[in-house]
């Protein structure tokens, strides 16, 4: 049962990738096909190789391929968004055919709206804040409480030991 869903995921994921370069390969005017597509693909194998020899390799390195391959991620998943929605709006006649076949506009416009969602959350994410709140409550305490809530951190590759020492100890 297992290797059938993990050969039904991957089969998923490989046909969402397929359609992502189609469309790039498609947008894409003569003569720069190869390179786009190309360069897509090699981003996405640096999520791979990175998940596959992070360990045999220098932090240093470890941590460029993770930062690259997860980048990529995030810019498939955006990228699959805006080919879905611009397939809908051809489909109903709100996007003309002609901007995603061949076309230096629509590649661009797909391009630079990734690379600006991609910009922004990479500002957002390093510009994180500290949000204290005070919680009042009717039952009676002993002494004043103190809550400390982390999530997500994925401390690791990305995120160091200093990184949570400037959140734990301010």
């Amino acid at each position: 049962m297992r290797a059938g869903v993990l050969i039904s995921v991957s089969a998923l994921i490989l046909a969402l990738v397929g359609y992502v370069c189609w469309h790039l390969w498609r947008i894409t005017p003569p003569g720069w096909k190869l390179a786009v597509v190309g360069v897509f693909v090699l981003w996405m194998a640096s999520l791979f190789v990175g998940f596959a020899v992070n360990d045999k390799l220098p932090m240093t390195a470890a941590t460029v391929l993770y930062e690259v391959g997860n980048t990529w991620l995030i810019a498939f998943l955006y990228l699959l968004l805006i080919f879905l929605v611009a397939d809908l709006a051809a489909l109903f006649h709100l996007l003309p055919k002609t901007f995603l076949k061949d076309s230096i506009v629509g590649l661009s416009s797909v391009v630079g709206l990734v690379a600006v969602i991609l910009t922004l959350g990479g500002f957002h994410y390093h510009h994180k804040f500290r949000e204290e709140m005070t919680i009042v409550t009717d039952k009676p305490l002993e002494k004043p409480l103190t809550v400390v809530l982390a999530s997500d951190l994925h401390i690791g590759y990305h995120n160091r030991k200093p990184e949570l020492a400037r959140w734990a100890n301010p």
